[in-house]
């Protein structure tokens, strides 16, 4: 599935993010060859691609954070979202080196990735400790506050369009 988002995600995130007390920003990605959500902590943003190939990671995602704790239903994009928020949230949590580190491995595991590996990939990847902190403060928050959750997938979805790759 790909999805393709319209110039006023970003806008309607940002306001989603003030209504709910976050501090980050959302923007576009800047980084053609990062064609995925992420966190960039300079300019402390929550970043989202033009369009996603989901890749399957939608099923994959989810059930993972119902093997950490997801106890709500919750849809893989606004947990994708949180996911991101968390890395804002808990970015000092973990030192400059502890950063760098996790970059490094996220990068040999993106060059490990196939077709045939790539729920075994992802595994390893969520698995990593920065990432999973912020798994752990998605899944948090999304149980506390599932009403949130379903509002944020309404602001995702009003602003995509999903077609079949």
């Amino acid at each position: 599935m790909i999805l393709q988002f319209d110039e006023k995600v970003t806008k309607s995130l940002r306001a989603w993010f003030k209504r709910n007390g976050f501090t980050c920003g959302c923007s576009f990605a800047n980084k053609p060859f990062i064609p995925s959500f992420c966190y960039d902590g300079e300019t402390h943003r929550v970043e989202i691609p033009k369009t996603y190939n989901t890749e399957a990671i939608e099923e994959n995602f989810i059930n993972y954070l119902k093997e950490k704790g997801l106890s709500v239903e919750a849809n893989w994009l606004a947990m994708t979202i949180l996911h991101e928020v968390g890395h804002s949230e808990t970015v000092r949590l973990f030192t400059k080196k502890e950063h760098e580190t996790n970059a490094r491995r996220k990068m040999i595991l993106g060059f490990q990735m196939t077709d045939n590996n790539i729920d075994e990939i992802n595994r390893l990847y969520w698995d990593l400790p920065i990432e999973s902190m912020a798994n752990k403060w998605a899944i948090s928050y999304a149980n506390t506050f599932p009403e949130k959750v379903k509002r944020l997938e309404k602001v995702l979805y009003n602003h995509c369009k999903v077609t079949e790759d």
